[in-house]
C-alpha cells in the first residue's frame, strides 16, 4: 500500500528492471511492487485496513493483480469480485508466454496443455465461465489492465481472443485484414467468432477460408510457411471447439464431407450435344475431366 501511495498517479513500468538500469521513480517502485509478497497470515481484512483513507482505486488494485499475480487471491477477496482470479489467470494463460511459476495454477482451470496455450489454443469453456461470473463491467476492468501482464504486446493475443468470442470482431472485417496483413493472431482468433444461425454453412466457409490461407503460404519461404501453417492448425482447433467438436479431426471429417457434397454435382455426368462430361478422381487423388460419346470414352 505504501508503494501504491508513493506511485500516486504514475503508471506501472512494464519494462524489465535490474540494478542500476533505471532509477526513475515509477520504475523503482514498480520493481518493488513486483517483488513484494503477502505474508502467509495476511487477510483481506488486513488489506482493507491498510487501504482505508488512501484513495487507492479498485482499478489500481486490478492493475496490481495483473502486474504482480501473487496478490490476486488477496485482492479478489478484498474486492469481492466473483471469478476475478479465473479472469486474471485467463489473460495470463492466453499470452504468447506463460510464466513458469504459474503453470500449475493455470492447469487447475483448463485441460489444455500449457504448450498448446502458448501456441495459441483457446479454452472457450473457461472464458465463458469466467465472463459469466465476472460480468461485463468487471471483465472490462481486467481487459483494460491486461497490458500490465508483460512488456511489449504479448497481452494482445488474449485480448483478440476475448474480442472474437464476445462478437466484438466482425467476420468480414477479420477476413479482410487477414488477407491484407496475414496476421497470425487473427488467424487463430478467426474460428472463435460466434457462429451464424446457419451454423454448418458458416463452419464450412471458415474451414475453407483457413485452408485457403494455408494454400496461399506456398508463395513464401519455408520459415514463414511453417509459422502460418501452425497458425492455421491452431485456428482450426479453436474453430472445432467453437463448433462443439471434441477434437480438430472430427471438424476436418465433417467439413471435408460437407465440401464434397457441395461439389458432388460436378462428379455427375452432364450431357452437352450428345457428349457427356464429368470430373473423375483417380486412386492417387488426381482429378481429370472425363468425356464420353455414345458410351465410348473420348
Amino acid at each position: 500500500v505504501r508503494i501504491l501511495q508513493a506511485l500516486g498517479a504514475l503508471k506501472l513500468d512494464r519494462g524489465s528492471w535490474y540494478y542500476g538500469s533505471n532509477e526513475a521513480k515509477a520504475s523503482t517502485l514498480s520493481h518493488l511492487l513486483k517483488v513484494s509478497y503477502p505474508r502467509a497470515d495476511e487477510t483481506a481484512a488486513d488489506l482493507k485496513a491498510a487501504l482505508s483513507g488512501t484513495g487507492i482505486t479498485e482499478q489500481r488494485l486490478v492493475e496490481v493483480a495483473m502486474y504482480a499475480p501473487q496478490w490476486i487471491p488477496l485482492i479478489e477477496a478484498h474486492l469481492g469480485w466473483r471469478g476475478m482470479a479465473s479472469g486474471c489467470y485467463y489473460f495470463q494463460a492466453h499470452m504468447c508466454e506463460v510464466p513458469r511459476d504459474m503453470e500449475s495454477i493455470i492447469a487447475k482451470y483448463t485441460p489444455i496443455a500449457i504448450e498448446d496455450l502458448q501456441e495459441g489454443a483457446f479454452d472457450i469453456d473457461w472464458f465463458h465461465a469466467a465472463y459469466k461470473e465476472l460480468g461485463k463491467a468487471h471483465f472490462d476492468a481486467l481487459y483494460e489492465a491486461a497490458k500490465y501482464i508483460s512488456d511489449g504486446a504479448k497481452h494482445t493475443r488474449a485480448r483478440k481472443f476475448a474480442d472474437a468470442v464476445r462478437g466484438v470482431m466482425k467476420l468480414a472485417d477479420v477476413e479482410k485484414e487477414i488477407k491484407a496483413k496475414r496476421n497470425k493472431d487473427l488467424v487463430m482468433s478467426y474460428g472463435l467468432i460466434p457462429l451464424k444461425r446457419a451454423r454448418e454453412k458458416d463452419m464450412l466457409a471458415r474451414y475453407a477460408f483457413l485452408q485457403n490461407f494455408r494454400k496461399e503460404s506456398k508463395q513464401f519461404g519455408a520459415q514463414r510457411r511453417a509459422s502460418e501453417a501452425k497458425a492455421v492448425e491452431i485456428g482450426l482447433s479453436n474453430l472445432a471447439r467453437n463448433c462443439g467438436f471434441d477434437d480438430v479431426t472430427r471438424l476436418v471429417w465433417t467439413a471435408e464431407t460437407g465440401l464434397i457434397q457441395e461439389f458432388s454435382a460436378h462428379f455427375t455426368p452432364k450431357a452437352i450435344e450428345g457428349t457427356e462430361l464429368w470430373l473423375s478422381v483417380a486412386e492417387d487423388g488426381a482429378v481429370s475431366l472425363s468425356c464420353t460419346k455414345g458410351g465410348k470414352p473420348l
